[in-house]
């Protein structure tokens, strides 16, 4: 997405992430590389270039790889008092069941024996790891 043109007639350009929603990368592109795509409502457009004034904008130049996808079993492998106060503890096996992460976090279901509640939680992605990809 394409948000501002720079004095030397380059353009700023914003990446988004498919896999991370609010994950972002920021370029300065080449005008012979873009292709004309319809304009952005103003008001999103607006907000892009105030996004653009924060100190920090300008460092997201590179979008985070994510390694997890829907349907992967993973292991929780940190034991932290934001996911044990759920009831999810270091060792537990779930399945990831979101199709993105937000945030570099991603939503697992935590299967519970019989008559127990199976509960889902956002789980950092770096507090897992994968033990089997399910191929659909």
């Amino acid at each position: 997405m394409v948000i501002e043109r720079l004095p030397n007639k380059d353009w700023i350009a914003v990446f988004f992430n498919p896999q991370n929603s609010g994950d972002y990368a920021v370029a300065a592109v080449k005008e012979e590389y873009l292709t004309e795509k319809t304009p952005l409502p103003s008001g999103i457009a607006d907000e892009l270039k105030k996004a653009a004034n924060r100190p920090d904008f300008f460092e997201h130049t590179e979008l985070k790889q994510m390694r997890l996808m829907e349907h992967d079993t993973v292991e929780l492998i940190a034991e932290k008092d934001k996911y044990a106060r759920f009831g999810a503890h270091k060792g537990m096996t779930g399945m990831v069941i979101s199709e993105r992460a937000i945030a570099g976090k991603w939503c697992v279901l935590f299967p519970q024996p019989v008559g127990i509640c199976d509960f889902d939680i956002n789980i950092d992605e770096d507090d897992l790891k994968l033990l089997s990809r399910t191929k659909l």
